[in-house]
Protein backbone atom coordinates (compact mmCIF):
# COMPACT_ATOMS: atom_id res chain seq x y z
CA UNK A 1 0.00 0.00 0.00
CA UNK A 2 2.93 2.36 0.65
CA UNK A 3 4.32 2.31 -3.12
CA UNK A 4 1.06 2.73 -4.42
CA UNK A 5 1.06 6.06 -2.45
CA UNK A 6 4.74 6.84 -3.94
CA UNK A 7 3.64 6.32 -7.12
CA UNK A 8 0.59 8.49 -6.84
CA UNK A 9 3.30 11.14 -5.35
CA UNK A 10 5.58 10.87 -7.71
CA UNK A 11 2.68 11.17 -10.51
CA UNK A 12 1.97 14.10 -9.40
CA UNK A 13 4.81 16.07 -8.89
CA UNK A 14 5.81 15.37 -12.73
CA UNK A 15 1.88 16.34 -13.41
CA UNK A 16 3.02 19.92 -11.59
CA UNK A 17 6.07 19.83 -13.48
CA UNK A 18 4.82 19.61 -16.95
CA UNK A 19 1.79 22.05 -16.14
CA UNK A 20 4.77 24.56 -14.84
CA UNK A 21 7.22 23.74 -18.19
CA UNK A 22 4.04 24.42 -20.26
CA UNK A 23 3.38 27.82 -18.49
CA UNK A 24 6.82 28.90 -18.52
CA UNK A 25 7.41 28.36 -22.53
CA UNK A 26 4.17 30.64 -22.83
CA UNK A 27 5.47 33.17 -20.46
CA UNK A 28 8.88 32.98 -22.33
CA UNK A 29 7.35 33.44 -25.75
CA UNK A 30 7.64 36.57 -27.43
CA UNK A 31 4.16 36.21 -28.50
CA UNK A 32 5.12 37.04 -32.06
CA UNK A 33 3.48 34.28 -34.34
CA UNK A 34 5.91 31.68 -36.21
CA UNK A 35 6.25 32.18 -39.81
CA UNK A 36 4.73 29.15 -41.47
CA UNK A 37 6.37 26.79 -43.41
CA UNK A 38 5.18 26.38 -46.96
CA UNK A 39 6.38 23.24 -49.37
CA UNK A 40 8.68 23.06 -52.05
CA UNK A 41 7.15 21.96 -55.07
CA UNK A 42 9.28 20.81 -57.54
CA UNK A 43 8.29 20.15 -61.11
CA UNK A 44 8.85 16.77 -62.47
CA UNK A 45 11.70 16.15 -65.13
CA UNK A 46 9.87 15.30 -68.66
CA UNK A 47 10.85 11.06 -68.69
CA UNK A 48 10.27 10.87 -72.39
CA UNK A 49 13.13 13.48 -73.06
CA UNK A 50 16.17 11.55 -71.15
CA UNK A 51 18.80 9.89 -72.99
CA UNK A 52 18.02 6.49 -72.35
CA UNK A 53 14.33 6.96 -72.99
CA UNK A 54 15.42 9.01 -76.99
CA UNK A 55 17.92 5.36 -77.08
CA UNK A 56 14.37 3.44 -76.08
CA UNK A 57 12.79 5.38 -78.99
CA UNK A 58 15.09 4.59 -82.04
CA UNK A 59 13.63 0.85 -81.75
CA UNK A 60 14.10 0.47 -85.70
CA UNK A 61 18.17 0.60 -85.00
CA UNK A 62 18.11 -1.35 -81.52
CA UNK A 63 15.77 -4.21 -83.33
CA UNK A 64 18.64 -4.77 -86.27
CA UNK A 65 21.43 -6.90 -84.01
CA UNK A 66 24.19 -5.48 -86.25
CA UNK A 67 23.24 -1.38 -85.97
CA UNK A 68 25.83 0.20 -83.62
CA UNK A 69 22.87 1.27 -81.55
CA UNK A 70 21.97 -2.33 -80.64
CA UNK A 71 25.84 -3.36 -79.76
CA UNK A 72 25.51 -0.90 -77.53
CA UNK A 73 22.57 -1.00 -75.80
CA UNK A 74 23.42 -5.34 -75.62
CA UNK A 75 26.86 -4.03 -74.19
CA UNK A 76 25.80 -1.40 -71.49
CA UNK A 77 22.72 -3.95 -70.58
CA UNK A 78 23.94 -7.62 -71.06
CA UNK A 79 20.90 -8.70 -72.95
CA UNK A 80 19.68 -8.02 -76.80
CA UNK A 81 16.77 -5.53 -77.03
CA UNK A 82 14.34 -8.22 -78.46
CA UNK A 83 14.75 -9.58 -75.10
CA UNK A 84 14.24 -6.41 -73.65
CA UNK A 85 11.07 -6.15 -74.92
CA UNK A 86 10.10 -9.83 -73.49
CA UNK A 87 10.92 -8.26 -69.97
CA UNK A 88 9.11 -4.93 -70.43
CA UNK A 89 5.78 -7.10 -71.15
CA UNK A 90 6.40 -9.89 -68.66
CA UNK A 91 6.42 -6.69 -66.22
CA UNK A 92 3.83 -5.47 -67.37
CA UNK A 93 1.41 -8.78 -67.44
CA UNK A 94 2.69 -9.62 -63.83
CA UNK A 95 2.35 -6.12 -62.29
CA UNK A 96 5.40 -6.07 -60.65
CA UNK A 97 6.16 -2.13 -60.88
CA UNK A 98 3.21 0.32 -61.56
CA UNK A 99 2.61 1.30 -64.90
CA UNK A 100 0.40 4.18 -65.12
CA UNK A 101 -0.08 7.13 -67.37
CA UNK A 102 -0.37 9.50 -64.41
CA UNK A 103 -0.08 9.27 -60.62
CA UNK A 104 -3.15 10.68 -58.78
CA UNK A 105 -2.18 14.07 -58.95
CA UNK A 106 -2.32 13.86 -62.72
CA UNK A 107 0.84 13.81 -62.87
CA UNK A 108 3.05 11.70 -65.41
CA UNK A 109 4.58 8.50 -64.06
CA UNK A 110 8.05 7.15 -65.18
CA UNK A 111 7.17 5.04 -68.26
CA UNK A 112 7.71 1.17 -67.12
CA UNK A 113 10.40 0.81 -69.93
CA UNK A 114 12.30 3.17 -68.32
CA UNK A 115 12.13 1.63 -64.51
CA UNK A 116 13.01 -1.53 -66.41
CA UNK A 117 16.28 0.18 -67.69
CA UNK A 118 17.06 1.78 -64.53
CA UNK A 119 16.98 -1.72 -63.20
CA UNK A 120 18.82 -3.45 -65.60
CA UNK A 121 21.22 -0.72 -65.23
CA UNK A 122 21.39 -1.26 -61.39
CA UNK A 123 22.39 -4.62 -61.90
CA UNK A 124 24.40 -4.82 -64.60
CA UNK A 125 27.06 -2.63 -62.49
CA UNK A 126 26.76 -4.81 -59.51
CA UNK A 127 24.88 -1.60 -57.35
Amino acid sequence: MADASIIAALLQTINRQAQLAVVARELLDDSTPRRKRCRRVYERPDYRRTAWMTMLDNEAQLLDPTSREAKKFRRRFRLPYPMFKELVALVREKGWLPCADADVAGRPCIPLELKVHCTLVAHGCSC
